[in-house]
């Protein structure tokens, strides 16, 4: 957050805690403003407030002032330098944030560098980011049924530094056969979209919202997309399908149901540096190892 100095300087303060704005109030002694945090409709009102308080300093002053009062200030000549400082932040924040159980979706795949990969329910794209940074020679293409969602994807593939090797396409999984050719993708992820019963520690909300004929019909659409998707893998290339569910019909049921119509396709054992699956599935419960609650499964073709 800018803000201007009584010497007609600028400041860039963040705070290293959470609650930027009611640290930032406590630093500067204004307990006073603290209620108004919350009201997301007095935030333009706190903003003034805050901005009449940095008014009554020189740019040094506060430096001084906020000095060990879990702020940071960066001094800055003009606005536009305060902005371009901001952004370069922004852009110098490579990382992204998974659990740890979903990081392994993209793990359980042994790549290539120059594979050619679908995610074919990519969005926002954390797996997508994840697949591109290991394939430097080769592509992701990231499907998403929602344009919209798409420009996540990119968002991150560009602060990561990897959209070179991530191109984008709106299009609904169970259609992929109409966009892409047979057998082109070495690897394919369908990291389909799910009940979300493995979030339930962080979303309890979720045992209030779905019910048993929600899980039917979501297991129909999963089992439509690996159906529709399955073709578009190369021989002896790996398919990798996730939830982050824990029920049975979303999960084993779906596996069974593609091997029994999918002969041509077997599961394959994997192995990531932590945790290892002989059979070519692997549920993880939310009280295992305190994460999310996942499932994974691995195909290969046969032959």
């Amino acid at each position: 957050n800018i803000y201007a100095t009584k010497d007609g300087r600028y400041v860039s303060v963040g705070c290293l805690e959470k609650k930027f704005w009611s640290n930032l109030c406590r630093a500067l002694e204004r307990e006073d403003m603290i209620d108004l945090v919350d009201d997301a409709q007095n935030h333009s009102y706190l903003e003034q407030q805050l901005q009449k308080e940095f008014a009554k300093r020189t740019m040094s002053e506060w430096t001084t002032y906020l000095a060990g009062k879990d702020t940071c200030v960066t001094p800055v000549l003009d606005f536009a330098e305060a902005v371009a400082a901001e952004q370069t932040q922004a852009n110098e924040m490579v990382l992204t944030v998974q659990d740890e159980v979903a990081s392994l979706v993209a793990k359980a795949f042994d790549f290539k560098p120059d594979d050619q990969v679908l995610d074919a329910c990519s969005a926002p794209g954390g797996k997508t980011i994840q697949m591109a940074e290991q394939v430097p020679a080769g592509q992701v293409t990231a499907l998403d049924i929602h344009e919209n969602k798409l420009g996540l994807v990119r968002q991150n593939a560009a602060r990561m530094h990897v959209a070179g090797q991530v191109s984008t396409k709106a299009a609904d999984a169970r259609k992929a056969g109409e966009y892409f050719s047979a057998r082109q993708f070495d690897k394919i992820l369908i990291d389909a979209p799910c009940s979300g019963l493995g979030l339930l520690r962080r979303k309890p909300e979720i045992r209030y919202t779905k019910s048993m004929a929600d899980l039917k019909n979501l297991a129909k659409i999963q089992l439509a997309i690996l159906d529709h998707v399955a073709p578009l893998l190369k021989q002896g290339g790996e398919l990798v399908y996730s939830t982050c569910s824990t029920s049975v019909e979303e999960n084993e049921d779906n596996v069974r149901a593609f091997l029994e119509t999918h002969p041509d396709f077997e599961l394959k054992p994997f192995a990531t540096e932590k945790i290892a699956s002989q059979s070519g599935m692997l549920k993880i419960l939310p009280d295992t190892y305190h994460s999310d609650g996942f499932f994974i499964a691995k195909f290969t073709t046969r032959g």
